[in-house]
Order: structure tokens, then sequence, then C-alpha cells
């Protein structure tokens, strides 16, 4: 590691330490390129950017150049080193809400703002009903169009599947809006259901992956119950 990358890093955990001290961490989960807002404290503006990394338990790291690019250079005299500001994102239908410090705003070699680890996350749902984390295998079919993949969370309204891209290809032909229906197994009954739905959300996830949010239409009752009674049996063992 270069000098520079030495003492930059030194400077990050310097701030970090002044930040945390010695209190525990909120486990923060958001993809790479989930964006937020930034307001720091004293300041009327509100700037834009989006996650590009973290270290868990230690300081988030964002994109400058967004902030840069739509308001010049004045955002840098708010983002200093030692600025309160509050973060508010939006991921996986909930709110997050929690105040940090700014730890380090780095130019050169890279534009990145590097905010401190929170330790405490206001989290507001928006979803109508409750949302399990699970792994079922499901199958998305519009037209001629298939995709296998692994439902990783769902709810009586809805579901995240994640899908493969093999050769870090693009999902094509699918948009936001479009219309399909998808085959799920329900481990716990061993039941089958092939449910109408709409196309929510379409984003990549790394280089091999897509997560395709997807809105469940006129579920039949009967479905909808075993749906709500699988969801209920999987949070009720969440620890």
């Amino acid at each position: 590691m270069s000098a520079f990358m030495n003492g930059f890093m030194n400077e990050v955990r310097d701030g970090l330490r002044t930040e945390t001290g010695n209190e525990v961490a909120h486990e923060v989960v958001m993809d790479t390129g989930t964006p937020f807002i930034i307001h720091p404290s004293g300041c009327r503006e509100k700037y834009r950017s989006h996650f590009i990394g973290q270290e868990r338990g230690a300081y988030l790291v964002a994109a400058l150049n967004p902030i840069l690019t739509e308001h010049g250079s004045d955002p840098l005299r708010h983002l200093r080193r030692g600025t309160r500001a509050r973060i508010v994102t939006t991921s996986e239908g909930a709110v997050n809400c929690f105040e940090s410090c700014v730890l380090a705003v780095t130019t050169q070699p890279f534009k990145h703002l590097y905010l401190g680890y929170p330790t405490d996350v206001d989290v507001r749902n928006l979803r109508m009903h409750d949302r399990a984390n699970c792994h079922l295998p499901a199958v998305f079919r519009r037209g001629n169009t298939s995709l296998r993949g692994m439902v990783v969370n769902v709810s009586a309204s809805g579901c995240a599947l994640v899908v493969g891209l093999p050769d870090g290809r693009e999902v094509d032909g699918l948009a936001k809006g479009d219309q399909g229906d998808i085959r799920l197994h329900i481990n716990l009954q061993s039941l089958e259901h092939n449910l109408d739905c709409e196309i929510m959300s379409l984003r990549r996830c790394g280089c091999d992956k897509a997560v395709i949010g997807l809105r469940f239409l006129d579920v039949p009752l009967s479905v909808q119950a075993r749906l709500i009674d699988f969801i209920d049996h999987v949070l009720f063992y969440t620890v």
C-alpha cells in the first residue's frame, strides 16, 4: 500500500475512533448502487448520491461524483470531516434513517465520501404485508422468456426473485410493468403454485445476477392463505 493510502486510511480510522467510541454498530445491509439522501447538519441543502461499498461495522463509502456534478464545488463546504449528517435511504421496501458523521472526503485518486457506520437505524416498513426471507426455487415466465432462480423473500403481495446472468449478459426483453407468471415451490407444504405477477423493479446485483421485484396479481384466497401460513411459520423461527 502506498504512503498516500496508508496516511489516508489512518485518517479514516482516527475519525472512526472519534465517531463511534465503544458503541456497537448497527448492521446495515445495502447493495452497491443503493441511492440515498444526505442532509448535513446546519445546512438547508440535501444531496443525493449512492453507496459504493462498506466495511461492515466500521464505515460506509459513497460516490462523491454525483454531488459535485449536480451542485458544483459548494457541497464540499458542508461535507467536511467531522460534519454530522442525517442519511435517508429506501431499500427492500423500507425507509432507513440514521445519523452519521463525515470521516473523510477524497478527491484524489478517487472522489469518495466516507461516513461513520451507524449505531442506531430507524427502519420504517412501507409494505402492506410482512415479508419473510427464504430460499424457494422458482421459474418466472413471460412469453418465450423463462428464467429459473430463487425467491429470496416473499409476502402475501409479492416477492423478490434472484436470477443468474451467465457471462454478465443483461436481462433481455424484460422491463418494469411487464406481466408474466411465477411458479414457486413452497417447501413447508410441498405445493407448487403458478401466480400471475407484474415486474415492479429490475436491477443488476454484481456481475452475474439480477433481482426482479414482483407483485402478485389476483392471488386466489386459498393460495394466499397458504402463503400467509408459510410466512408466519418462517417469521416465527427467525431470530
